[in-house]
């Protein structure tokens, strides 16, 4: 079985815009497009991510999370759902998945729950994903594609160009996490 989750909005936000006197500033930045693969038969993932303005393409396997169960129940789009905690002690994540869909996968590679996660909550509201809608329909696998674009990289690697960039461009702006504009006349 495969799974692709893929954002289908537009690109391009509306941007923020700005007009003093006689001046007018208008900004706008485009989301990236990025695309994640699951391969439920072989465990793995593959990633197309963008990130300043480059592809990469980042293939992992799923990662060995145990979680256990609370015992509380609620309902997401009509479908009964079971709460589970993350047992890591780095990061905080409760999931909410339905044994209804016996899949066992879920936003940014949460997965080894015995169903599909409809909402992970992680770091009490830092980031939280939930499922808008659920269509079970026959899909063509030709709709279905393994991302091929970019440069190739492990998760960890990956992760480590990130937050070096992250670094360099805190230092740059003066240490925090302050945005800074020059304009050049």
């Amino acid at each position: 079985m495969l799974l692709c989750i893929k954002r289908i909005e537009g690109k391009q936000n509306n941007g923020l815009e700005s007009e003093h006197g006689e001046g007018k500033i208008v900004i706008k930045m485009d989301e990236p497009d990025d695309c994640s693969y699951a391969d439920l038969k072989d465990r793995k993932i593959y990633d197309q991510r963008e990130f300043m303005s480059r592809q990469f393409l980042i293939e992992s396997k799923f990662d060995e999370q145990i979680w256990k169960l609370t015992g509380n129940e609620k309902s997401i789009l009509g479908y009964p759902c079971q709460e589970a905690v993350l047992q890591d002690t780095n990061k905080k994540a409760i999931a909410w998945f339905t044994a209804a869909i016996p899949v066992s996968i879920g936003p940014n590679g949460y997965c080894n729950l015995p169903g599909l996660i409809l909402s992970v909550d992680v770091n009490g509201g830092d980031q939280v994903m939930t499922a808008t809608h659920v269509d079970l329909s026959t899909v063509d696998s030709k709709e279905l594609s393994k991302p091929k674009e970019g440069k190739k990289m492990s998760k960890p690697e990956f992760r480590k160009m990130v937050a070096e960039k992250q670094k360099e461009m805190q230092e740059e702006n003066g240490g925090g996490n302050n945005v800074i504009i020059r304009i050049k006349k």
